[in-house]
């Protein structure tokens, strides 16, 4: 749970409000603690909390021993107090009472009656009691079953009492539809009374749904002012949705000085989106000087975290050695990471590695896909090397014009040597042929589907073609040549 135990000035107030028993010594010695005369304090309050049984007066001896106000600091005492003064019905007592049963070690947890205590007090109405119920049955804290309802409606008594931290969590609530129905009007309207009182949570999450048009007129300026005010308040989340705006140029003028600016602290304190932009700024020199080993470590934070795109990163960083020593079996572990996740500058990168055989067995019919799938995100250089490798697949699985030198004989016993080209480019037949008539040979063009067989056929009286396989066609024809074919 969320530490939401009041600073002492505010409990002190607050303990002002209980109503006053009229007892002799009280007020005044309420008033000496307030102004820090714990003496005189502990002098007019010890005996009445003791005699009296005075709830007021216990709560206050109960601050006192908790803080080592005027007495040494004794968290037992404090404890034993604040029990006395809860069960008269403090309702400050009860929520520190309930507070001490979440998540003190001085006391066994007990989450069933830090509930019990944590009610009576929001049931006076303690705003502070009312929010930590809510945080409890939201979150679904040990032993306290998740109860969306319950937690709606202690947020909202919270809330209407103005406090921030409640009218934020209600707003994630009508954001999510969580107790309540979904509603982002509601949503933005408890956002909004948040983030006027500075709750940075609620500004960056206001300021979400003026980027995505939900429950507000979309307007990416009017999210930047929000993200901004979180950011400078240090909102994690802010700071990376700044910096992303500032990288695109939403809603603010595109500079990457500034996006890296923003990207920075949030990188710092972990948050992998924004790691993964830093190293994906310095790969690429923007709003940075270019520097690849700074990129390597950011992708290195982001990617360990499951961030896809630095994973992509990563991995062209090891197959071009950039900012580590080339290794293709990591760039190959990394993009084929991001791949699978539909990533297309990894799918372009691994098509790369199969294309060329490294790292992988050079596999066109792999690289090819993974191009194809890259292209149909828009990669360029992907849809550039589908072009051109489809182009060196289509030009290998041509047949090959086979060409054989045949030696003929004429009737007069002389002989002559023909050549015989068989040309299947383009896939279709495309033969020049020799022909012996009459004492003469005879050229000719033959095309247009006419059939290998038909064509030679029409030599079979005066050639022969030995087991010719280049071009997937084995034949034999007989005839009058005096030697068998030479294939070249």
């Amino acid at each position: 749970m969320k530490n939401i135990r009041p600073a002492l000035l505010i409990i002190f107030f607050l303990c002002m409000l209980v109503p006053r028993t009229g007892v002799s010594g009280v007020d005044e010695g309420v008033a000496a603690y307030g102004q820090g005369d714990y003496a005189t304090a502990l002098r007019e309050l010890k005996p009445i909390a003791s005699k009296t049984g005075n709830s007021r007066a216990q709560v206050v001896m109960a601050f006192m021993y908790d803080n080592g106000q005027g007495v040494p600091k004794n968290h037992k005492e404090a404890i034993r107090w604040y029990r006395m003064a809860a069960t008269n019905g403090n309702a400050l007592a009860q929520y520190e009472l309930g507070f001490l049963y979440f998540n003190d070690p001085a006391i066994s947890p007990d989450y069933k009656e830090s509930i019990k205590w944590l009610r009576r007090s929001a049931m006076q109405g303690n705003v502070k009691a009312q929010y930590s119920l809510g945080i409890m049955y939201a979150n679904a804290a040990k032993d306290v079953p998740p109860d969306f309802d319950e937690a709606a409606k202690w947020f909202r008594l919270a809330a209407e009492q103005q406090d921030s931290d409640a009218q934020f969590e209600l707003g994630v609530l009508y954001n999510t539809g969580k107790g309540v129905i979904k509603n982002f009007y509601e949503a933005g309207k408890w956002f909004r009374q948040s983030a006027d009182k500075e709750n940075a949570d609620a500004q960056s999450n206001l300021a979400g749904l003026y980027v995505l048009g939900q429950g507000v007129q979309q307007d990416n300026r009017e999210a930047a002012t929000w993200f901004q005010r979180a950011a400078d308040h240090g909102n994690t989340n802010a700071q990376y949705n700044l910096g992303y705006m500032y990288e695109f140029g939403l809603g603010v003028l595109k500079d990457y000085k500034e996006a890296t600016r923003w990207y920075r602290p949030a990188a710092d304190k972990g948050h992998s989106g924004a790691q993964g932009k830093l190293g994906m700024l310095y790969a690429n020199g923007y709003g940075v000087q270019q520097d690849f080993i700074e990129a390597a470590k950011w992708y290195r934070l982001a990617a360990d975290q499951g961030v896809v795109f630095a994973q992509a990163g990563l991995g062209w960083l090891y197959q071009n050695g950039k900012g580590f020593a080339q290794d293709y079996a990591e760039a190959l572990k990394w993009n084929r990471l991001a791949a699978v996740q539909g990533n297309a500058d990894a799918e372009a990168n691994l098509g790369w590695m199969y294309q060329y055989g490294q790292g992988v067995a050079q596999n066109y019919t792999e690289a090819l896909r993974l191009y194809r799938l890259s292209s149909t995100q828009g990669n360029k250089f992907a849809q550039e090397s589908l072009v051109k490798l489809s182009a060196i697949v289509a030009a290998a699985s041509a047949p090959k014009p086979v060409v054989l030198n045949c030696r003929l004989i004429d009737s007069s016993g002389n002989r002559i040597d023909v050549p015989l080209k068989i040309d299947y480019s383009n896939g279709k037949i495309n033969q020049q042929v020799a022909e012996f008539r009459d004492n003469t040979i005879q050229w000719g063009d033959v095309s247009n589907g006419t059939s290998t067989t038909s064509i030679l056929n029409r030599l079979s009286g005066f050639l022969i073609i030995n087991s010719v396989s280049e071009g997937g066609f084995p034949m034999q024809w007989s005839g009058n040549c005096l030697s068998a074919v030479k294939q070249f």
